[in-house]
This record gives structure tokens, C-alpha cells and sequence, in this order.
């Protein structure tokens, strides 16, 4: 086994064995179920939007929190010195963790949404989008459409959730306190909520503004209200969302790897 494979295989280990990648995975996954869950008289599609609406922001915190373990919790524990004396440069360090923490945050994703899913169909098949009860019911989004569009609309919200461990990464490679990285990596993830609070909506530029556009309007469509979704269904909106999400996420490995490549932590 070549060194990179053998320090694939160890950090997979490593990432896939952490609490709080159980911790993680158990969270998104119950919290999707819950939601979708609550209420009487629901359709299952609207119980879907919920799941997805209430798991995105978990992910994304604790995908930045995942990040910043991965380097500043490994720094303060001595493992990453371990890790740092293997026949790898520290380029491959950077790319192994990366892959796993944007695997498993996919993982993680799939796992929710999942659970999500189960739930809302255990109160009723997947169907049209009507308006109206009985015999008085209008269709307004066939269940094919609806399928269609859920599909779009959650791989719209994907680049942005896979970036945020990347931002995670990054704060982690700042510090040697897994604290002061944890929380600067959740306060990267929540600035849109609080640039939000200041302005009606985050910065066009930041890289979660297309995933909770998608999400939003995943919401609308259960309820039948299709006001987004020629926004959202656009092939500058598919540009955007993908966009923003490769390009934070890029970034922010390449602000973690120039750290971890300059930083002494053998002093």
C-alpha cells in the first residue's frame, strides 16, 4: 500500500470513529425524522420540506465543526504529529481530510434526508400537490413534477452543505484549541442567519444564499405556491448554487493547506 493509500485508510478511520461523527449523523437523522413527524393532517411532501428545511442548518454546523476537529482537536491531542511524520507531503494530509469530511458530510446528508423520507411516507404515499379536499381538489403539481423538482431542488442545496466542513477545515487550521476553532467555524456557517437579521437576505456572494433559496422553495412547492420556481429552476440559478459552493469550499482548502503546510507543530 502506497503512503497516500495507507493515510487514506487511516484518516478514514479516524473521521468515521469521532463522537461527533455519530454524534452528527444520529442528530440530522432523528431531527429530519421529528420533523417530519409533527403535525396532523400533513401530505407527505410538505412533511419532506420540513425534514429537509430543519436538517440543512444541523449539517451545515455540525459539518463546520467535524472541519475544525479534523485539524485544530488532532493538533491539541498530538495525533496530527503522528500523522505529519508519515513518507506523505502535507499537501496529502490536507486533500485525505478533505475527502473524508466531504464524504461523510454527504453520508450524513443522505442519512437525514432519508430518515426524513421514511417518516413523511409513513403517513401517506408521495402524490400530487393538490389544493382543495375531496372532489373539489385541483392539482397543482403532478407527483412526477413534484418528484422532479424535490430531486433539483436538494442537489441545488448539496455544494453549499459539502462546503461547510471545508470552511470548518479551514478555521482548524488557525488554532490548536478545537474550542476557538469550533467556534469560529460555526460562526462562518451562521453569518447568513445573521447577516439576515440586518438586511432582508444574505450577501448574493455568500455560500449558502442558493441553499436556503432551494430549500425555501422546496417548501413553497409541497404547499403549492410556485412563485420561485422559475427562479429557482434556471440555469443561472444552477450556476450559482454550484458556483458559490465549489468555489467557498475551494478556498477554503487552499486557506487550510497553506496553514498546514507552513505551520510548525513539532516546536
Amino acid at each position: 500500500m502506497t503512503g497516500f493509500r495507507a493515510l487514506l485508510a487511516l484518516d478514514a478511520r479516524l473521521h468515521f470513529r469521532r463522537p461527533l461523527f455519530a454524534t452528527a449523523l444520529v442528530a440530522c437523522a432523528l431531527a429530519a425524522a421529528g420533523a417530519a413527524a409533527l403535525g396532523d393532517g400533513i401530505p407527505p411532501w410538505r412533511r419532506f420540506a420540513s425534514a429537509a428545511r430543519v436538517a440543512a442548518p444541523l449539517l451545515a454546523a455540525f459539518g463546520a465543526l467535524l472541519g475544525a476537529a479534523s485539524l485544530a482537536a488532532d493538533a491539541q491531542s498530538g495525533a496530527l504529529r503522528s500523522v505529519l511524520t508519515r513518507p506523505v507531503s502535507r499537501l496529502q494530509v490536507a486533500t485525505s481530510r478533505a475527502l473524508w469530511l466531504t464524504l461523510g458530510q454527504l453520508a450524513t446528508l443522505v442519512v437525514a434526508l432519508g430518515a426524513g423520507a421514511l417518516v413523511a411516507r409513513g403517513f401517506g404515499s408521495f402524490g400530487a400537490v393538490v389544493h382543495g379536499d375531496g372532489a373539489a381538489a385541483v392539482e397543482i403539481v403532478s407527483v412526477d413534477e413534484m418528484s422532479a423538482l424535490a430531486r433539483r431542488l436538494l442537489l441545488l442545496a448539496t455544494p453549499a452543505l459539502l462546503a461547510a466542513p471545508l470552511l470548518g477545515f479551514a478555521a482548524g487550521a488557525f488554532f490548536d484549541d478545537a474550542a476557538a476553532a469550533g467556534a469560529l467555524a460555526i460562526a462562518l456557517v451562521l453569518a447568513p442567519d445573521l447577516a439576515s437579521t440586518f438586511a432582508d437576505a444574505a450577501p448574493w456572494w455568500w455560500y449558502a444564499g442558493p441553499a436556503r433559496e432551494a430549500i425555501a422553495a422546496l417548501g413553497d412547492a409541497a404547499e403549492g405556491v410556485l412563485t420561485r420556481y422559475d427562479a429557482v429552476t434556471s440555469p443561472r440559478f444552477a450556476a450559482r448554487a454550484a458556483g458559490l459552493g465549489a468555489a467557498w469550499g475551494a478556498a477554503a482548502f487552499a486557506a487550510a493547506s497553506a496553514r498546514l503546510t507552513r505551520r510548525d507543530y513539532f516546536g
